[in-house]
């Protein structure tokens, strides 16, 4: 019988039809969730494409494109951090620890939607540039696995190792995946996983074992090939993939493993 007067996050597609509306209330602030239906047809030129997720780059494609890491966490560790002292001096119970708690969740709800929405935009960006996507097969409870060790056998770099495991989460490469595999499905695609062991150090042009610390971020090979370490990553886990699901196929389609696909900074055409 009425209306309501909404901030729209983005306006809406063209002709779109919505299909229903959820409302929420968090910390006091009303959102609804608008579901239209939008066609989204996949890019029948789109080569497969293989991505490395990292720290320095949040995601890097096998054609050298870079998806920054905005680290929201840092961008937002003053207000979340001045907002917690203030949570702690404030006495319980009392009608200011309540405003002050809702300031920290305000912020700490500020964070989550600036990682998911940038998180979604990089997805949709991979996801146009390949319907087929490789990824690594990501084991996040063991790469983020504390240094400290035990009172027995005490831990080495648990400092460099304990801020690693922070960037490492802020940078939630788990959630891109993740968004990555429905944007994927959604537009005809499919997203699928390979082992990532060695893919940082062996050589995408001739396969040869360059040995490197993480602190490397450049990969330099004896047979020339001269790249940035984590795109000479992605084209490995594009290789290994190809290799590995070849049969991958929408019904009609070729086997990619068959279509003489030609890998970045390889000579050759991939063979079956």
């Amino acid at each position: 019988t009425g209306g309501l007067r909404l901030r729209m996050h983005r306006p809406l597609p063209e002709g779109a039809a919505i299909k229903s509306a959820v409302f929420t209330r968090r910390e006091g602030i009303w959102q609804v969730a608008l579901s239209v239906g939008v066609p989204l047809a996949a890019n029948d030129d789109a080569q497969p494409v293989g991505i490395d997720v990292g720290i320095e780059h949040l995601a890097t494609s096998s054609n050298g494109v870079h998806h920054a890491n905005r680290r929201p966490g840092d961008r937002r560790a003053r207000a979340v951090r001045r907002a917690q002292r203030a949570l702690a001096r404030c006495r319980r119970g009392s009608k200011r620890r309540r405003k002050v708690a809702a300031k920290l969740r305000r912020e700490q709800r500020r964070l989550r939607n600036d990682r998911s929405t940038h998180l979604h935009g990089v997805a949709n960006a991979i996801v146009r540039e390949g319907s087929l996507v490789f990824v690594e097969k990501l084991k996040l409870k063991n790469m983020t696995r504390s240094a400290r060790g035990t009172r027995e056998e005490p831990g080495t770099n648990v400092r460099a190792k304990s801020g690693l495991n922070r960037a490492l989460l802020d940078a939630a490469p788990g959630r891109l995946i993740t968004f990555l595999r429905y944007k994927a499905e959604r537009a005809g695609g499919m997203v699928m996983e390979v082992d990532p062991k060695g893919t940082s150090q062996l050589c995408s042009s001739c396969g040869a074992t360059v040995a490197k610390p993480l602190s490397v971020r450049r990969h330099r090979c004896a047979c020339g090939a001269d790249l940035q370490r984590d795109h000479n990553a992605a084209i490995n886990i594009l290789q290994r993939g190809l290799a590995a699901h070849g049969a991958a196929r929408r019904p009609g389609e070729p086997n990619v493993a068959d279509c003489g696909v030609r890998v970045p900074g390889t000579a050759e055409p991939l063979a079956a």
